[in-house]
């Protein structure tokens, strides 16, 4: 069984203006997730993200980490079984 489901990922902490974005797409693209990173007005960043759950647990343990070496991750929130994303590859919403 593929085992898809979707999650919604809020990140807080320096996570703009260092290379957040673009280090989330290579991770995600690495691990052949779909979805978006966005950029929020109160200076988080949020991702919607598809793909095998075994890969998306890996994608935030990456992210925990910071996808750059600037970025500083504070505080992940995560919801599980969110409308999917409809993008069949992952982009960044600018």
């Amino acid at each position: 069984m593929d085992n898809l489901t979707t999650c919604e990922i809020q990140a807080y902490g320096t996570v703009q203006g260092v290379g957040f974005r673009y280090g989330t797409l290579f991770i995600a693209r690495s691990l052949g997730l779909s979805g978006w990173v966005k950029n929020m007005p109160d200076y988080s960043v949020l991702i919607h993200v598809k793909g095998n759950k075994h890969d998306i647990i890996t994608f935030i343990d990456k992210l925990k980490k910071g996808p750059t070496p600037s970025a500083r991750v504070t505080k992940l929130e995560t919801t599980w079984d969110i409308e999917p994303p409809i993008q069949t590859d992952f982009t960044i919403i600018y």
